[in-house]
This record gives C-alpha cells, structure tokens and sequence, in this order.
C-alpha cells in the first residue's frame, strides 16, 4: 500500500495554469484568456491570420500573467478579471509591467532553460567541482 501511495503522489502533480493579457502593438484592446500552456498560446495568437482591417489589432505581446496550481482560483480570478475595465486591466500591468514589455521571450526562455538545464544540486555540484 505504501508503494502504491508514494506513486500516486508521484503521479498526481499540480498543472500549472495559467491567466494572461495579450494586447496589440498600440495597446488599443486587451485579451484576457486562461491556458495550461502559455508559449502554445502565444504562439497560435501569432500564427492567427489578421482577420481584421487594421493590423494593429494583431494581438503578439503578453504583458501579463499569473501562474495558479488550483483550478478554483483561477477560474475565480479569471471571472473577476473579465469584469474589469480597461483602465483597471492597464493599472494591474504597469503594476508589473511599467514599460509593457512583451513577456513572451522571457517566459519561452525560461522553458528552455527549465528542458536544458534541469540539475539537481548535486548535479550543479559535480559540474562546478570539474
């Protein structure tokens, strides 16, 4: 039974999900969506062609997101985001985001980062030791 128990916590790991802004190059309207893998969103909302007659309503930047484990809570948070106005959703990116800086290279970073160099302490040990 112990065995059994130790693989289901193995197993049964928190999804990370994922609330986010997207926004056009002008900062003109912003999307408000939720996602268990950021980096395939984006870059469908990339890859979207432009349907629209203005290519400025291109949405390419995240300028914001956060990270739950519990699906509850977002879906709380996601409710209460999508109630907001736009200048409520422009103060809680400047809180974070002064310069609207697109995030996206950051985040697409960080899991490469996270697929490369996934070492343990030990691991970091004997690399630095050599």
């Amino acid at each position: 039974m112990a065995l059994f128990n130790t693989f289901v916590k193995e197993n049964i790991k928190a999804k990370k999900r994922y609330i986010y802004f997207m926004t056009d190059r002008n900062r003109s309207s912003i999307v408000v969506g939720t996602s268990d893998n950021l980096i395939n969103t984006i870059n469908k909302f990339r890859s979207i062609p432009n349907l629209h007659f203005d290519v400025n309503d291109h949405y390419s930047r995240l300028v914001y997101f956060e990270q739950f484990d519990n699906e509850t809570l977002l879906q709380k948070r996601f409710a209460d985001l999508q109630h907001t106005t736009k200048t409520q959703k422009e103060k809680i990116i400047r809180s974070v985001n002064a310069d609207w800086i697109d995030l996206s290279l950051a985040v697409d970073f960080e899991s490469i980062m996270d697929q490369n160099y996934s070492y343990t302490r030990s691991d970091y040990r004997m690399i630095s030791a050599q």
